[in-house]
């Protein structure tokens, strides 16, 4: 997903160390082996998890990828569906808080 990849490219620059305890990254139609790869190759302090069935897109109600929730202390504060362009600024402000 060309979304996503950038997604995962505006985290970068923050780094492991920032993100850790932020970000939990949801892959649909992942198994848990393929997702090992991928989560060694970006990012790897994140938690990520393998969504092969899709049970975690149906719980959150999810219809589009990429969507970032912005939660804080169990509050939603935020929600961004597909393309972060326009929004880039408002992740990377929300994660250095």
């Amino acid at each position: 997903c060309p979304h996503c990849q950038n997604l995962l490219g505006a985290l970068e620059p923050i780094g492991n160390a920032g993100l850790a305890d932020r970000v939990i990254v949801i892959v649909r139609g992942a198994s848990a082996d393929g997702l090992s790869g991928l989560a060694r190759e970006k990012l790897s302090a994140l938690r990520w998890y393998a969504d092969p069935d899709d049970q975690a897109y149906k719980a959150l109600s999810i219809l589009s990828t990429p969507t970032v929730y912005g939660v804080r202390d169990g509050v939603m504060e935020w929600s961004v569906v597909g393309s972060m362009a326009a929004d880039r600024a408002l992740l990377i402000d929300w994660l250095r808080k």
